[in-house]
């Protein structure tokens, strides 16, 4: 198996102490028997929005990213597993000035556009969107300064995501589980807003915990 993750400032491992070493991406292979870690690479940084992600996810760009490039599908020679895991979300979700950054039909349109770009690639065999992680308002030293209003937001953002594609990662649960897909893909454990609340320094980010655990639901699916 060959993961590809694309993704914001969480999947880069943002505000960790060692972000190639700590963040869920490069946890995997201890709870995926088929993954080393030369198996997974990561394409994530800080302020993408979900069509960022998408302008990145190409066919050439897989294409090169899995070293097919040129190559039809049916000779590849490699009968690896080919995994495409997206996460992001949380900086569409996000207010500005207090205007929403990315809209509601925006966000929505973009997610159900590359969840059908991806489903008819020819080069990887499955891929994944990972729910979003809370934004939550702490009353803390050196937390993101949401409003009262953001924690609502990212949940409504998560919705949307769940809505639009076809294998969605839930993350937390609380949320609403109205569809098919969500039902099939939440069967395992989901974490609470609490716990997120001791998994956050700053509102945003996972610490160790935050990402063990986005490691670990996964790997459920990667494995299941």
């Amino acid at each position: 198996m060959r993961l590809h993750v694309v993704g914001d400032s969480v999947p880069a491992g943002y505000g960790l102490d060692d972000p190639t070493d700590a963040a869920w991406p490069a946890r995997l292979p201890g709870y995926v028997a088929e993954l080393a870690p030369r198996d997974v690479t990561v394409d994530a940084s800080t302020g993408r929005t979900l069509r960022d992600c998408a302008d990145r996810l190409t066919s050439e760009r897989l294409a090169e990213q899995f070293g097919t490039g040129g190559v039809d599908a049916e000779t590849w020679s490699d009968d690896e597993e080919r995994v495409v895991c997206v996460h992001a979300g949380h900086n569409d979700a996000q207010l500005s000035g207090g205007e929403p950054r990315v809209d509601e039909s925006e966000f929505r349109e973009t997610a159900t556009e590359l969840d059908a770009r991806l489903a008819g690639s020819e080069i990887i065999d499955r891929h994944a969107f990972v729910g979003t992680v809370p934004l939550l308002s702490l009353d803390r030293p050196g937390t993101v300064p949401f409003g009262d209003e953001q924690p609502a937001r990212g949940v409504a953002y998560d919705d949307l995501l769940a809505g639009a594609v076809a294998v969605h990662l839930r993350i937390v649960t609380g949320e609403r589980d109205d569809t098919e897909t969500d039902r099939r893909e939440t069967a395992g454990e989901l974490s609470t807003l609490d716990d997120w609340r001791d998994w956050t320094a700053d509102g945003v980010h996972p610490g160790p915990a935050g990402h063990d655990f986005l490691a670990r639901r996964v790997a459920g699916w990667l494995t299941g």
